[in-house]
């Protein structure tokens, strides 16, 4: 199956391989486009991973050049962790620098990783998901990116803690945020890394793609969130089969920024 990928990191923030080692398995693998799209977060103050622009695009730069007779275009790409929140500093690198590819990520809730139990720590797990959700949204208005990313990363924790919650639990936050990305134009990602991590995840997620249907949605972009080349080709058959089954074939983009 071909495929392109928009969401993919090197060791420019927190990824394990190179941009040129990625270059090289997305060529073995028949990609067309890959764009890596390197963490830009602002958290106490202190800027994280991406700091060094100047030296990512000299990569890039090097690499586009050498994979182009390869049939490979490289893209350049920022993952903006909560840029509603930090829309000064969001705002300025946008300005400085022409990335082809901006995703925006809700990785904070109450100043917490959601990554981490510390966010659902002494809190009403429902309530952490319905606030995440709604969070989610409030960013997709207000500031401007071409995808949300990881729509359904929060289930993570919660689904080792053991605390997933029903659909009809999210379903007013959820729809609200799928409303948000329509008016927005603003692609609804799926992360295919950790789409085989818990069945009932993956109902969840069907359960939103469905929804988003229903509101009009037809914009999907299915990604891969590669930290290594291993990654790249990762749980595709999943993501396929869930847009499948929500009967959003049509809407996936292939070719985010260029004609097929």
């Amino acid at each position: 199956m071909s495929f392109n990928d928009y969401h993919t990191h090197t060791t420019f923030s927190d990824g394990r391989d190179s941009m040129s080692t990625m270059c090289r398995e997305a060529v073995s693998l028949g990609m067309e486009e890959i764009a890596f799209t390197e963490h830009a977060e602002w958290v106490n103050g202190r800027t994280g991973f991406f700091s060094h622009p100047p030296d990512y695009f000299h990569v890039l730069e090097r690499n586009q050049d050498h994979f182009a007779p390869h049939g490979l275009r490289v893209l350049s790409g920022v993952e903006i962790g909560n840029p509603h929140e930090h829309e000064k500093d969001a705002s300025l690198l946008l300005s400085s620098y022409q990335f082809d590819v901006v995703i925006g990520s809700m990785h904070w809730l109450y100043g917490e990783n959601i990554h981490n139990i510390n966010c659902f720590v002494n809190r009403d797990p429902i309530k952490v998901y319905q606030d995440y959700f709604r969070e989610s949204a409030v960013m997709v208005r207000n500031f401007n990116f071409q995808i949300l990313a990881h729509t359904d990363r929060i289930f993570l924790r919660g689904a080792q803690l053991g605390i997933l919650p029903t659909a009809p639990q999210i379903e007013t936050e959820v729809r609200d945020m799928l409303d948000a990305l329509i008016e927005t134009d603003t692609a609804f990602e799926i992360n295919c890394r950790l789409l085989s991590a818990r069945q009932h995840w993956n109902t969840l997620l069907l359960r939103m793609l469905m929804w988003y249907k229903e509101a009009g949605g037809n914009k999907i972009v299915i990604n891969s969130d590669a930290h290594q080349t291993k990654h790249l080709p990762m749980n595709r058959d999943v993501a396929a089969d869930l847009v499948h089954r929500a009967g959003l074939k049509d809407a996936v983009q292939t070719h985010l920024l260029s004609s097929p």
